[in-house]
């Protein structure tokens, strides 16, 4: 593994520094993986499961790692830090990780940015045991997602103002944010109400005092009541992963998410003037721009005023007029299940309505028990080699993943493979796997 020298100097805090790339891609699944051939297996036994999967990956990032708080962290304090959780990692397998995890400027050390992706796909690995499960699981995530999401509620110009915020928060240096807008005072800390006015400062976004409160006992990992700076940073790196803070707020229930070919087509199609939606009429050019690109014969994508206003209204869910960008993803993923076919998007309703979602409790069981063995769990009851779908949505009740009978009827239709109306162990297993996975990608915990 490459020396990397560490003066243990701090590291001066950088000017803002201005983005001008679009906006980056929702993931992949395969983005979800860890280094091909990290791992032949599951992880080590010697991994303190309960460690990793029961702490958020901002908490062990700055817990186990980020020791001097100079703001990064070397490969040797990496690979010391993962020793503490039992996860013992050799010269060549640290390389692994400074090849796929230090991204640019690649300098040979890991900011707190680049390792939190390296904590959740080791989260993700951890609960199903192999890169085909996670993959797969990954592939699931928007699935379970569109069963089970929850809708926004945003005015026109909250989604404006939290645009502009995600927009500064993830153009500018977080150091410099800490220090110049939020921490007035230059006391080293930051209170609830310095908070409050550097938001506002910031994107002239206003945020409620609740909000606030609930900011604060998020992030405030050693519970004295003010945030220091390497608290800050993580929540601005949420903020800008969630894209607002009520999003935020509610990670632990839910994660909007939307695929990687669908906020693509959003943003390359869609998205004209970066206001943080789509206008009935920007919706009706960018459907013409999308029937350019896929060329595809027998296929009509000029739509009428009375025709994009259908489309509007069907997927407006916060009711407001316009189309953000994970409703319009949502409408593209509909669009490609339909055969790329707008008559038959408009004469098909939506799978779930948003008053009828119930968002999951998950027990921390789910997690830590496998599948295989929360499959037999189930299975034993009535030792009949199968069981019943009664059966499998009390199971899953019990383990916090509380569905209506709607939802449950569309998971049933993906898991029962040979469609006897029954649940085969080789159906359940998978579904553990897939649960697992779709509940760490939704922020869990």
């Amino acid at each position: 593994m490459a020396a990397v020298v560490d003066t243990m100097e701090p590291r001066m805090a950088r000017p803002p520094v201005l983005s001008t790339s679009t906006p980056a891609a929702a993931p992949l699944p395969a983005d979800h993986l860890l280094p091909e051939g990290l791992f032949d297996g599951p992880l080590p036994s010697s991994v303190n499961a309960q460690k990793l999967l029961g702490m958020s990956s901002a908490y062990l990032c700055h817990s186990l790692l980020d020791i001097n708080t100079n703001g990064y962290v070397t490969p040797c304090e990496l690979q010391h830090g993962l020793a503490t959780i039992g996860l013992d990692l050799t010269d060549e397998q640290m390389d692994m990780l400074v090849e796929r995890y230090d991204d640019a400027p690649r300098n040979g050390l890991f900011e707190r940015n680049e390792l939190l992706p390296l904590f959740d796909h080791l989260k993700l690995h951890c609960v199903v045991g192999s890169q085909k499960k996670v993959l797969r699981g990954a592939q699931r995530h928007l699935f379970f997602t569109k069963i089970g999401a929850v809708a926004g509620g945003r005015s026109i110009d909250d989604v404006k103002t939290e645009h502009e915020l995600v927009k500064k928060l993830s153009t500018t240096c977080p150091q410099y944010l800490s220090y110049s807008l939020f921490d007035t005072n230059s006391n080293g800390f930051i209170t609830g109400e310095e908070l409050k006015s550097g938001l506002q400062a910031l994107a002239k976004i206003e945020v409620t005092d609740e909000q606030i409160n609930k900011l604060v006992e998020k992030y405030d990992d050693n519970k004295n009541g003010v945030l220091e700076p390497c608290e800050v940073i993580p929540m601005f790196d949420d903020i800008t992963k969630y894209k607002s803070i009520s999003a935020l707020l509610n990670a632990s229930e839910y994660e909007r998410v939307y695929g990687a070919c669908a906020k693509y087509l959003t943003y390359a199609a869609f998205e004209k003037d970066d206001e943080g939606f789509i206008t009935p009429r920007e919706l009706k050019s960018g459907l013409k721009e999308l029937g350019k690109r896929l060329e595809s014969e027998g296929l009509r994508f000029d739509l009428s005023d009375e025709e994009i206003n259908v489309i509007v209204q069907k997927y407006d869910d916060n009711n407001n007029n316009v189309l953000e960008p994970e409703e319009v993803a949502e409408f593209i993923d509909d669009f490609f299940a339909a055969d790329c076919s707008i008559d038959h998007v408009l004469a098909t309703p939506r799978a779930v309505s948003s008053t009828e979602i119930i968002p999951w409790q998950v027990n921390h069981k789910l997690l830590t028990y496998s599948s295989e063995y929360l499959t037999h769990s189930l299975m034993d009851s009535n030792t009949n080699g199968y069981i019943t779908g009664c059966e499998l949505q009390s199971g899953l009740r019990a383990l916090g993943v509380r569905m209506s009978d709607e939802q449950f009827e569309i998971l049933a239709a993906r898991y029962d493979d040979n469609r006897n109306g029954v649940f085969e162990r080789e159906e359940i297993e998978p579904l553990f796997d897939d649960l697992k996975v779709h509940v760490l990608l939704c922020g869990y915990p």
